[in-house]
């Protein structure tokens, strides 16, 4: 303890008399649970006069050095909580990555395929799992999502209200550009999930899954999204919504119907487009 307080309070609690202090506020609290309170405020109240006293016993230190020597603990402490509030607020995880950082990982060597995992939530933690980088199989990878966003537009509808969608949602597309413009991926995978079963207005028109206005939506969705992540002429991969029962054993119908969207965008584009099959890895069996 290194601080002139500390040092100065190390010393008047050494001073105290604590066995008679001790003894005197366990008789209180055998006695009464209120009979310590005036004992305890007088033992307070004689720890600062003392405190005080060897306060004023450090003529060779500046008024201005004692104070900011006080001051510091104080200023380290509030500052540590500062910067544990402010880790928590901000995800981590490779979706705050820069774009510099994904022009580092860029750096392969020859043979080596980049390989690159956009989304929502779902892709930022698979990256997340792996570090935000996968070194294997002659592939390097990396992700990128995007909290709280989904590939369908629009305000989700949950149980009969409405949820405004987040302004930064609006990024989506501009985001994906920006770090395959960076990473340049021989293949670019859009990896999503279950949130873009729920029911949208879009323009202040409801849309409900399964319906050919939601579908148009999904299809023109589906095509920016492309255009984003293969902007250096990666192969573009689509993965199936993982399988999903219903609390009565039954498989959703409204994940069928999207992931039959996905096929029906992929033999649209057959050369440029890939369906990969989640189920297959997660749900062998049919089952989660």
């Amino acid at each position: 303890m290194w601080f002139p307080p500390f040092r100065w309070i190390r010393r008047s609690y050494r001073n105290w008399q604590h066995r008679r202090d001790l003894a005197d506020m366990e008789k209180a609290r055998s006695s009464h649970p209120r009979a310590a309170r005036p004992l305890l405020r007088e033992r307070y109240w004689e720890f600062r006069h003392r405190l005080w006293e060897n306060w004023q016993k450090m003529p060779d230190w500046p008024l201005l050095v004692r104070v900011v020597a006080g001051l510091l603990p104080i200023v380290i402490l509030v500052g540590g909580v500062l910067a544990i509030i402010g880790a928590l607020k901000t995800p981590a995880g490779p979706a705050n990555y820069s774009q510099a950082a994904y022009e580092k990982l860029a750096k392969t060597q020859i043979g080596v395929s980049r390989v690159l995992v956009a989304g929502d939530v779902t892709a930022a933690q698979l990256a997340y799992r792996v570090g935000g980088r996968f070194d294997g199989s002659q592939i390097r990878g990396t992700g990128y999502g995007m909290f709280g966003c989904n590939l369908a537009t629009g305000s989700v509808i949950s149980a009969g209200k409405v949820i405004p969608s987040q302004k930064r949602c609006l990024d989506w597309n501009t985001n994906f550009q920006k770090i395959a413009t960076s990473f340049d991926p021989q293949v670019s995978v859009l990896m999503v999930g279950k949130s873009e079963t729920f029911d949208r207005v879009v323009d202040g028109k409801p849309l409900t899954v399964g319906t050919p206005a939601f579908e148009a939506m999904l299809m023109s969705r589906l095509e920016e999204t492309r255009k984003s992540l293969t902007v250096r002429n990666a192969r573009f991969v689509l993965v199936t919504l993982p399988c999903a029962t219903r609390p009565d054993g039954k498989q959703d119908g409204r994940r069928t119907w999207i992931n039959g969207v996905w096929r029906r965008y992929a033999a649209q584009h057959p050369q440029d487009v890939t369906i990969a099959d989640f189920d297959q890895f997660a749900c062998p069996n049919g089952k989660p």
